[in-house]
């Protein structure tokens, strides 16, 4: 498979174990070690700090504060998307071998788990997210106030019991203790996250569901096949990187996917979008749903 793992990403990746050696580079000793420039590393060096990591300049040299970094976990979390895409970005530091293993090892605690507490500096609901992150972790039931449903049109409070958030935090698998069925609810919807003295009372019956390439959720599984041109390859690589390990190549120019979906939702609106550079293969289900969505919201009178 053609690699389209991201440079950037091995970039931060080798960056945080330079960092994490504890006595501290020069700008310009890590723009060497990177092979970028100095402007490269000052950017890097902010988004990590964006992401909660304690990056400190002392001296005119810039590490990780000691103190806080014996354990990683406690400042990041990784979704299944971000851990394989990290992943990705280390088996594909291939200039050293023992090097590679070493990031490997430093970074295994946080990077194979999803049991932790995760760093939400960069999301506008951190407030929430932490909450029911600290629920997962102690297993406590959860108040949503005024959750907003798009489902019902009501805006009222929601009791569950939540074990497990989405790609990039944007829902969480829950147990309803209301009508008893496990679902996800969005997490923009929730105006407050309180967590419950309560513990999980329904363990044994939370079923965490399918959470597709497209980032869509669900029970029920779909088969789809696509045949992609180059664009669309690109594009569905970056956008959405899970789907990377159900794609080969079929000649040098055309890619198939071939995958399962939760729904056609999520796979009708990158297929829409690509119309040109995307032919479907035997999945006349994914063809009706784009005629009958097209005919109904892209009709022109």
């Amino acid at each position: 498979m053609t690699d389209n793992t991201d440079p950037k990403i091995a970039q931060m990746v080798k960056l945080i174990s330079i960092l994490a050696i504890g006595k501290g580079f020069t700008t310009a000793e890590l723009a060497e070690q990177l092979g970028v420039s100095t402007t490269t590393i000052y950017r890097y060096l902010e988004n990590l700090k964006q992401g909660g990591l304690p990056v400190i300049y002392s001296g005119g040299r810039h590490s990780l504060a000691t103190e806080k970094t014996k354990d990683l976990s406690k400042v990041m979390y990784f979704t299944n998307e971000e851990a394989h895409v990290l992943k990705e970005a280390l088996n594909n530091i291939t200039d050293d071998t023992l090097f590679r293993e070493n990031i490997r090892a430093k970074l295994g605690s946080f990077i194979d788990t999803l049991n932790l507490p995760k760093c939400t500096m960069k999301y506008k609901n951190e407030k929430n997210v932490r909450a029911v992150a600290t629920a997962i972790k102690e297993h406590k039931q959860v108040i949503f106030h005024d959750y907003a449903s798009s489902n019902s049109a009501s805006v009222r409070d929601r009791y569950v019991e939540p074990y497990e958030f989405t790609t990039n935090y944007a829902e969480i698998w829950c147990y309803d203790l209301e009508d008893g069925k496990n679902k996800t609810f969005k997490m923009a919807r929730i105006y407050n996250a309180e967590v419950l003295p309560a513990r999980w009372e329904h363990g044994h019956a939370h079923r965490k569901g399918f959470v597709d390439p497209f980032r869509m959720t669900g029970f029920d599984r779909h088969r789809v096949q696509l045949r992609l041109g180059v664009r669309a390859y690109s594009l569905l690589v970056e956008e959405y990187p899970m789907a990377e390990d159900d794609v080969f190549e079929a000649d040098g120019t055309h890619w198939i996917l071939d995958t399962f979906v939760a729904n056609y939702r999520g796979v009708g609106r990158f297929v829409i979008g690509l119309a040109d550079d995307i032919e479907i293969i035997d999945t006349p289900e994914l063809v009706q749903y784009i005629k009958d969505f097209t005919e109904k919201h892209l009709s022109i009178v």
